[in-house]
This record gives structure tokens, C-alpha cells and sequence, in this order.
């Protein structure tokens, strides 16, 4: 009986110490990097201050709502070197990509794929180039939001509205705040404005269309409810003033001729 006493407490005695002696340890997680250089080919020299956005390929599109900002996963600003870096990027498809105005950068051909794969461990070095030669100077236009025939009802205000334009980064289509739309004055279910803005462009994978969305939110009895409404023209042949109307009892939105 001792014996088999004996023999148990060392087991448990062995238990006890391997379980003390065990390592807790984790993987740690799979990343990668990428940096790179602009330099302006025409001057032979870096350029500064240029915005390059890394991009998630992992993830699909949303063409139908346009709601894609997770895609964009970072950003960062080349220095006085002309240089950028993205480090401890997660594992996935991603791409990088400069965007700065009108300006048009080229991939440098030599430098590794501006798309690229991070399975843990890599370290990519994309490069890109520019000219910064071409004369790019915006034109604009008037554009004029007009609502009409909104419903006289007490229990339903507008509370407040804005207007989202329409671009599009690397095929990725998204909607910016262009500006916000107030009520006219001395009426709560009415709204009009007038704003200026540059001629949209189509430079390499970047797009700023002459597209705009319009989301009016109204504060009601029970909360908050709001329509959208979308209207705009091409890029090319946009007249320098135009003007837009939304119908409440019809719900369409039709350009007004100047």
C-alpha cells in the first residue's frame, strides 16, 4: 500500500512540475512591410509631400452603395527624401498607390508590383515617378441644389443635409463630403444651394466625376429617417452653370437648362 502511495505522489509530483516548467508562448502574428521612393524625373530630384494610400485587394468592391473605405488600410506622406514606408502590414493582397491633385505618377518598372501579397516576412520596395510638367489647372462650374414640394408636415423637418461627390481610386468608387446644405431660410422643408467646384478628371487609376449624391436627413416624431437622391453630368461638356431639382412627389431628380 505505501508502495502504490509512493508511486502515485511522484506522478503527481511529475504532473505538477511539467505543468510549472510548460512555456506559454504564442506565434507571433505574420507581417510584412513596403517603402519606396517618388522622384520627378524632369528634375532629377525626390518629391515631398506626396500622399500614398495602401490599399486592402482582400476585400470586395461595393459598386452598388460605394461604402469602400475599409479598403484603405493606411497612409503616409513622403518625406524630404521623397520616401514612404508602411510597416507591420497583416497578411492579404494589398496595393499602394500616390494620388496628389492632378498630378500623374508612373509605377517604376524596375521596382517591385505596386499589388503584392504579404504571407509574413516580406519586405517590398515600390517605386514611382513623375513629371510634374503638365499644366493642370482646375476649371469650375456653378452647381445649384434645389428641393422642391416637400411635404408640409409638422411632425416631419429636414434636421440637416449633405452633398457627397463621386470619385474613383484605383477602381475602388467612393462618395467624399463636398459640403453641408442647410434649410432656406424661414422654411424647415425646403433647401437650395449654390456651390462651386472644379471640372471632375480622369488621370491614370484616379476619377473625380461630375457626380453627386445628396442625403437629407429629417428629424421626425419617432427619430430620424432620410432619402438620397443622385444626379451629375459627364466629363466632358459640362456646362458652367447647372442646376438641379428634386421632386418630392415624383422622387426624380431632373436638370434644370440655363
Amino acid at each position: 500500500m505505501r508502495i502504490a502511495k509512493l508511486g502515485l505522489s511522484l506522478f503527481v509530483l511529475t504532473v505538477i512540475m511539467m505543468s510549472c516548467n510548460k512555456k506559454t508562448s504564442t506565434e507571433p502574428e505574420k507581417t510584412g512591410s513596403v517603402s519606396g521612393m517618388i522622384m520627378n524625373i524632369t528634375l532629377n530630384q525626390p518629391v515631398s509631400d506626396i500622399m500614398v494610400y495602401l490599399l486592402d485587394k482582400s476585400n470586395s468592391v461595393d459598386t452598388l452603395t460605394f461604402k469602400n473605405e475599409s479598403l484603405f488600410v493606411d497612409s503616409a506622406k513622403t518625406d524630404s527624401l521623397g520616401k514612404y514606408i508602411f510597416d507591420k502590414i497583416k497578411t492579404g493582397c494589398y496595393a499602394v498607390l500616390p494620388i496628389e491633385g492632378r498630378t500623374i505618377f508612373k509605377h517604376e518598372t524596375f521596382s517591385d508590383p505596386y499589388e503584392f501579397e504579404i504571407k509574413g516576412g516580406e519586405a517590398f520596395d515600390i517605386d514611382f515617378t513623375t513629371e510634374l510638367a503638365v499644366d493642370m489647372t482646375p476649371g469650375y462650374f456653378n452647381t445649384t441644389i434645389n428641393i422642391v414640394n416637400c411635404p408640409d408636415d409638422a411632425f416631419k423637418k429636414i434636421y440637416q443635409a449633405g452633398v457627397y461627390r463621386q470619385y474613383w481610386f484605383a477602381f475602388i468608387p467612393l462618395y467624399n463630403l463636398e459640403g453641408e446644405l442647410t434649410p432656406t431660410e424661414g422654411s424647415d422643408n425646403s433647401i437650395r444651394m449654390t456651390f462651386t467646384t472644379d471640372y471632375g478628371f480622369s488621370i491614370g487609376l484616379f476619377t473625380l466625376a461630375n457626380a453627386f449624391k445628396v442625403v437629407v436627413i429629417f428629424n421626425v416624431h419617432a427619430g430620424y429617417e432620410d432619402i438620397e437622391m443622385y444626379f451629375g453630368t459627364p466629363l466632358s461638356g459640362t456646362p458652367e452653370r447647372v442646376s438641379w431639382e428634386y421632386d418630392w412627389e415624383t422622387g426624380m431628380v431632373e436638370q434644370i437648362t440655363q
